[in-house]
Order: C-alpha cells, then structure tokens, then sequence
C-alpha cells in the first residue's frame, strides 16, 4: 500500500490531519458550545459529535495530549503553527459537559448475523466515512484505507470503524426513518432498559434545566436590582442637576444685580470726581482773586500820603496856681 509522507518524529497530539479529520464531525450549532469542540477523555481516548453522529479514536498508547475540550479551528491552527494545543477548559458551565458517547456507541458484532435494512442521511454517512478514514490514514500514514459499516437492526446506530497500528476508530450515525418502514420487534427487556435510560436522561435533562433556570433566575435578579440602583442613582442625580441648575440661574441673577450695582457706583464716583475738580477749580479761582485783593490793598496803602505831626504849642506863660 501507498503511504503519505509522515514524519515519524510527530506526536498524535501535533497531527494536523488527525485534527482536520475530527473537525469535520463538530457542531456548527453555537447553542450547544459543548458539541462545536473535540473531547479529549484520557491521554487515549478522543472523541467528537454533533449529536447525529459521533466518531470516537481510542489510542494504543497515551498520547500528549491533556483531558479537556479543544475548539479544533484554533487547534489546527496552532498545531499548524507548531504550536501544542490548549484546552479550552470551559467546565465551570454545565452546558459544556461532552455527552457519554458510549451510550449510542454500538458494539462490534462477530460472525454471521440477519441482515438489517435501515435508512441513513448519505451526506452524513459520506462525512463520518471520510472523518474515519482522514483519521486511520493521519495515524498510520497509509494513503488509502477500508472501513467498516455494522448494522444490527433499523432503529439502532450503524457502527461503522477502522483499525490501524497505532489506534482503533469508532464511529456511530443515528438511523432514519423513511416511510412507513416497520419497526423490528425487540423484547420487553430491551425496552424497558431503553425507557429507563430515556426516563433517566429526562430526569437529567430536567434537573439540569432547573439548575440553569435558577441560575439564569438569580442572575436576572442580580441584574434587575442592580438596574434599581443604578436608576435611583440616575434619577438623584438628575434632582442634583435641576437643584445645581437652579443655583446657577440665582448666581447669575446675583452676579447681574452686582454688575448694574457696579455700574451705578461708577456712576456716582465719576459725578463725585467731576463735582470735586469743580470745587478745586473754584477755590483756586477765590484762591487767586483773594492774592489779587491783598495785592491791591497794600498798593493803595503805599499810596495813602503820610499824616503831618501837629506843632508844638509854646507856653509864653505859666498858669496860675489856683
């Protein structure tokens, strides 16, 4: 057989083709994030399922390759890059729980058994036969490869698998139903452990749904009173804003008042200071007639003719003594 070149040196969890193969039986559905990633159960086991079909790689030997959910677009892209890849470690949440793919998982029948007639999507048969053959050829390095297709009964998944050195492929794809195909009889056994398994997954199923309503119940409370607050905090600051508005307009009928004030005291200094220089002017014109007035008085003083003293009088003869 022809084979692909494969460096004998790479690691399974660095095998971009075993990746690219997984990725093409994810989810695209972003509702249901658990089923858009690659499960890695154990260093062996990986698996992977959009919930019609489910592809399962069990490993000879441990690989690299940690427990976890592993979004395949950003892992080959980083093992493309020769980069190990991350989980993406999301089980904080229980929507990411991976389902238990070991339920559906059909076993491999040995010998000769009744042959069954079922109906299968042939899209979906064609992507789970190339996603097992892409993987047994990414691990073995073989071009080409044969799978194998088990079909117990119509109603039960198809088995279909590989084998090569190195890993051991399992894949299951739900049947259709078409028409009015009839159901093969199964016994009362088989379908009361069928409807126990199905009652115990509503069960789950139900319980899960009231534990993601009562968390999704108590975040909406958390929201709603945190939307109370932050309204009661909008609305005082809406009453802070009228008040601050409303001292404003006050300020500024203050500040409207003290400018005419202002100006009317400007007003009356400047009449004051013209009424001054007047007074000033005034006083030095009294000022100056008064200098004037003195100034003509001493010259008609000087003017003014002197007195003549009076004679003496001579006594010629003394008078009698009485």
């Amino acid at each position: 057989m022809s084979r692909i070149k494969k460096p004998e040196s790479t690691p399974v969890h660095m095998n971009a083709a075993l990746w690219k193969a997984l990725a093409a039986i994810v989810s695209t559905d972003d509702t249901r994030p658990n089923l858009t990633h690659i499960h890695a159960r154990d260093a062996r086991t990986w698996e992977a399922t959009d919930g019609h079909c489910a592809v399962q790689v069990t490993f000879d030997a441990d690989t690299e390759l940690a427990p976890g959910l592993y979004n395949p677009k950003l892992t080959l892209a980083r093992v493309k890059a020769s980069v190990a890849p991350e989980s993406t470690n999301p089980n904080t949440r229980d929507t990411w729980e991976f389902p238990n793919v070991d339920q559906v998982m059909p076993e491999k029948r040995e010998g000769f058994h009744e042959r069954a007639d079922a109906s299968f999507n042939p899209a979906l048969l064609s992507r789970v036969c190339d996603a097992v053959d892409g993987i047994l050829r990414a691990v073995s390095g073989v071009m080409h490869t044969g799978v194998t297709v088990d079909l117990s009964d119509d109603l039960s998944p198809a088995l279909v698998y590989g084998k090569v050195p190195g890993a051991f492929v399992r894949a299951a794809i739900m049947p259709m139903r078409v028409g009015d195909a009839r159901k093969r009889p199964k016994d009362d056994r088989t379908d009361s452990e069928s409807l126990k398994k199905d009652l115990e997954y509503v069960k789950n199923e139900r319980d899960r749904f009231a534990s993601e309503a009562g968390r999704l119940s108590s975040t909406l409370t958390v929201a709603i009173q945190a939307r109370e607050a932050e309204q009661k905090r909008a609305d005082a600051a809406s009453v802070e804003l009228d008040r601050m508005a409303d001292y404003r307009a006050h300020l500024e009928s203050v500040v409207s008042d003290l400018r005419a004030e202002v100006i009317r005291l400007t007003n009356e200094l400047n009449e004051a200071r013209e009424a001054a220089d007047t007074d000033a002017a005034d006083a030095a014109r009294a000022r100056e007639t008064a200098d004037e007035l003195r100034a003509e008085l001493n010259t008609l003083r000087h003017l003014r003719p002197k007195a003549a003293d009076p004679e003496p009088v001579l006594l010629t003869r003394p008078m009698a003594r009485a």
